[in-house]
């Protein structure tokens, strides 16, 4: 299973985490959800050193086809200009 993570960073540095989601292709057939999460569910949102610090926990459905994250992440920002 892969978790995606889609985060915005505009012109003046500031970051929102626009989209939540995951591909399973251990399913027959593959599964694939994108959604929105609440901004409660994301505890650290910042871009420091060009790295973005990110933790976000939370959870959709129920049942057996919830789907709960909890991630903590520090991924590098790659600039690309022309």
């Amino acid at each position: 299973m892969v978790c995606r993570l889609i985060v915005k960073v505009d012109k003046t540095n500031r970051l929102s985490l626009l989209n939540v989601g995951f591909d399973d292709s251990s399913a027959s057939p593959a599964r694939s959800s994108l959604w929105q999460p609440s901004n409660a569910d994301v505890s650290v949102l910042a871009l420091e050193r060009e790295t973005i610090d990110l933790a976000t926990a939370g959870a959709v459905g129920s049942g057996t086809d919830a789907f709960r994250w909890n991630v903590n992440v520090k991924v590098p920002v790659w600039y690309r200009g022309l």
